[in-house]
């Protein structure tokens, strides 16, 4: 699978994404109850094939 990512969702602006490259699950998952619900949840981990480079990651995830 490929990653891609938005840096702001809310940007009304700028609606670009960015590829952070391949993508696979790694076999741990998790069953959860969604906040304010009684509705169940699984997250899967994934693992990148390739790690984002550190500035690239900064500017993802800081304003």
């Amino acid at each position: 699978m490929h990653l891609f990512v938005r840096k702001n969702k809310d940007d009304k602006i700028s609606k670009e994404f960015y590829y952070l490259g391949h993508m696979k699950a790694s076999g741990n998952t998790r069953q959860f109850v969604m906040p304010n619900t009684t509705k169940t949840a699984v997250e899967i981990e994934w693992l990148l094939d390739v790690p984002v480079r550190e500035d690239l990651y900064e500017y993802i995830v800081n304003e």
